[in-house]
């Protein structure tokens, strides 16, 4: 994992506690793969914390995206995904279980 994406992952992870006072921005998701170095996993991990925070947000120009990834897109913006914390840096996102410990 490229040290840009684990530190903006760890920072909003560490930010978590300050989400009924701020929104906790945990940078894009990406769902191109054009002119994208992230693996699938990486993406997956970025989606699943943009559920948990609640902050969606993604800079993925259109024109780059294939039909496929422009339907997930739309599909990540519309829908609300539960997710609940279930250890220090593992959760629930949806029927998922992901775990950000071995970022730290």
């Amino acid at each position: 994992m490229r040290p840009g994406l684990r530190n903006a992952l760890r920072t909003a992870l560490h930010r978590l506690w300050l989400m009924g006072n701020v929104h906790v921005d945990p940078d894009v998701a990406y769902f191109r793969t054009r002119f994208n170095l992230l693996k699938p996993e990486e993406m997956r991990l970025q989606e699943a914390l943009a559920h948990l925070t609640g902050f969606k947000a993604t800079s993925d120009p259109p024109a780059w995206l294939s039909p496929e990834e422009g339907e997930r897109l739309e599909a990540f913006l519309a829908q609300e995904v539960p997710a609940r914390r279930l250890g220090p840096y593992r959760f629930r996102v949806g029927e998922d279980e992901v775990d950000y410990a071995a970022l730290l």
